[in-house]
């Protein structure tokens, strides 16, 4: 009996200090959004693509890499539109 009463204690406890979820949305950042639609030859989603996306963006200049669309962790390249 003290054993129930012992883990109804500590159920009743962790879901009291569980955080609660943000209902506010954060509104959306304009800069990236602006980025996202200008976002010309976009790369595959990968985790490897830190460093490389020059190489990638060639003869195009990078713009900034995006995670609109990939799994956690991964990121894609975003090349501009306009040649160096």
């Amino acid at each position: 009996m003290k054993l129930n009463i012992l883990l109804l204690t500590a159920v009743v406890t962790g879901a009291l200090a569980a955080p609660t979820a943000d209902q506010s949305a954060p509104e959306p950042n304009v800069l990236e959004l602006q980025e996202r639609a200008t976002c010309w030859n976009r790369s595959s989603c990968s985790f490897s693509w830190g460093g490389k996306c020059e190489d990638y963006c060639n003869p195009y200049k990078f713009n900034n890499m995006q995670k609109t669309d990939c799994g956690w962790g991964r990121k894609r390249c975003c090349c501009k539109k306009e040649r160096r």
